[in-house]
């Protein structure tokens, strides 16, 4: 089983990497849990202190991350789920080529609940830790 099983989610795939790097999966988990935690009474102490602490609202999605990787169909994925455009700034005074940021492209006029989920899942989680 490959790679490619799992970017498709296979699931005997994904069960033998959870199996084979249990231990490395759980250390990363630790890591997000304390981050979270830390980002929770960094906040705590901020607002206490009359301290607002503000950030950016994601507009894109990042190509490795677990939204494009668990909902597929809401980005430009070709079959083999390799983006099919992504985002990026035409030449400009700074850079002489074009610049490829890398985010995912959502297609221009469409829309969906499903694709709405995601940026706001993201937006949720961004507002909760600022």
């Amino acid at each position: 089983m490959g790679r490619k099983n799992i970017k498709r989610r296979d699931f005997a795939a994904l069960d033998k990497v959870w199996h084979g790097q249990h231990d490395e999966i759980q250390f990363y988990q630790f890591q997000q849990y304390l981050f979270f935690l830390s980002m929770e009474k960094l906040h705590a102490y901020a607002a206490q202190a009359g301290i607002q602490i503000i950030g950016d609202i994601p507009i894109y999605v990042a190509l490795d991350s677990a939204d494009a990787w668990a909902e597929p169909q809401l980005f430009q994925f070709d079959e083999e789920l390799n983006p099919v455009a992504v985002a990026g700034c035409p030449p400009d005074a700074f850079f002489c080529d074009r610049t490829v940021m890398g985010q995912s492209v959502v297609p221009l006029g469409v829309s969906s609940p499903d694709r709405l989920c995601v940026v706001d899942s993201e937006n949720r989680t961004v507002s909760e830790l600022v």
